[in-house]
């Protein structure tokens, strides 16, 4: 199996960089690139390490100017259990992945966005406690 490294966020105000971070699990990703949102970023995305950036895992972009928006996720494997996982999401009554994705999107031979096969979406609110993906 290969080994995981992590993943890598930027954050955008136009065309500049505004934020690079390290994140250790998708999870602290998550709460980077709701972070940077939040921070005035009007785009941010997260990349697993070793990968290249116009394949990301996460992306956001704010709504109108403000600290809130969406965040979509990708699933990047169209095989073994990661996939089945997001097929039974799918598959369900509420789409729901993870107690806090709604899966939109999902092919085994791919989706028009990044190369990749699934995408979920979730809300990023101006307020953190409304926001936390934990919740």
């Amino acid at each position: 199996m290969e080994q995981h490294f992590g993943y890598f966020c930027r954050a955008y105000v136009g065309q500049d960089v505004q934020a690079n971070v390290i994140a250790r699990t998708l999870l602290e990703a998550e709460l980077e690139i709701t972070r940077m949102i939040r921070g005035g970023a009007m785009a941010a995305h997260a990349v697993q390490h070793g990968m290249p950036d116009h394949e990301p895992v996460l992306v956001a972009s704010a709504s109108g100017g403000t600290a809130t928006g969406e965040m979509w996720r990708y699933l990047r494997q169209n095989t073994g259990p990661e996939f089945e996982r997001w097929q039974v999401a799918y598959g369900s009554k509420t789409k729901i992945l993870d107690d806090r994705w709604v899966v939109i999107e999902l092919c085994s031979t791919g989706i028009k966005e990044y190369s990749a096969f699934g995408k979920a979406v979730r809300a990023i609110w101006a307020s953190a406690a409304a926001a936390s993906p934990t919740s």
